[in-house]
Order: structure tokens, then C-alpha cells, then sequence
């Protein structure tokens, strides 16, 4: 059984750098089925076998604002595509292309400006397990 760990065990890397320095990452694996309920399942939802019509990730990120790199791609970029390797310490590792869809800036009077944002994958991609 594996073990529990940080969550500054979870880091984006672009070209060997870290991409993004967020406090909080929270990753989205989606695998939406097609749906093939109809009249004949008796109410009940049926998806086709062996078969999805997606897979993405999505990807909420959470920090502080330290530079202007982020703002830049997602306000300037025309929606720029970054090839990341998220590292999941104990997990494994995903690799793929992904685009910057928002980015929040929070800046109250008394403390240090924050952002948060959402990055989506776009194309396929690649998770490697983590050798036991």
C-alpha cells in the first residue's frame, strides 16, 4: 500500500523548469462514455462498450502571482499550447499538451496577490504509473 503525501509532491514542469508554482492543483481525469440508453435499457443508463467519445485532463491551479508569465498566455497568447510533464509523486507522471483556458487574479489591499486558473489538454496525452 503506498503512502501519503504532500501536495508539493505534485509539480508542472515545461522543458525541465517548473511551469507553474501553485499552491494547490487539483488534476481532473475525464473518460465520458457514449451513451446508448434508449427505450429498450429499461430506464436505466447504457454506454457503449470498449469505447469513449473523450478523454482530457483539466487541470485548477491555485498560487501566488509573481510574475506576468500566466497573465500574458492567457490574455495575449491566442491561446498558446504548452507541453507539460506533470510530476505525481508515488503516481506516475502525465505528459501531454495543454492550454491555458483562464487565469483569476486576486489582489486584496493588505496581502500578497493570487491567481488561479485552469489549464485543459488538447491532443492526446501520456501517464506513465509510477514503478512500484
Amino acid at each position: 500500500m503506498g503512502k501519503a503525501r504532500s501536495g508539493r509532491s505534485v509539480v508542472i514542469y515545461e522543458d525541465g523548469e517548473i511551469f507553474i508554482a501553485a499552491r494547490t492543483k487539483t488534476l481532473n481525469f475525464s473518460n465520458e462514455g457514449i451513451d446508448v440508453t434508449d427505450d429498450s435499457t429499461a430506464a436505466a443508463r447504457l454506454f457503449m462498450e470498449d469505447e469513449s467519445s473523450t478523454l482530457f485532463v483539466d487541470m485548477t491551479l491555485e498560487g501566488l502571482l509573481k510574475d506576468s508569465s500566466l497573465v500574458e498566455s492567457a490574455a495575449t497568447d491566442g491561446g498558446s499550447i504548452h507541453e507539460l510533464t506533470v510530476s505525481i509523486a508515488g503516481i506516475g507522471t502525465l505528459e501531454g499538451n495543454f492550454r491555458v483556458g483562464s487565469i483569476q487574479i486576486g489582489a486584496p489591499y493588505n496581502d500578497a496577490r493570487t491567481f488561479s486558473g485552469t489549464l485543459g489538454s488538447t491532443g492526446e496525452y501520456a501517464f506513465v504509473p509510477a514503478s512500484s
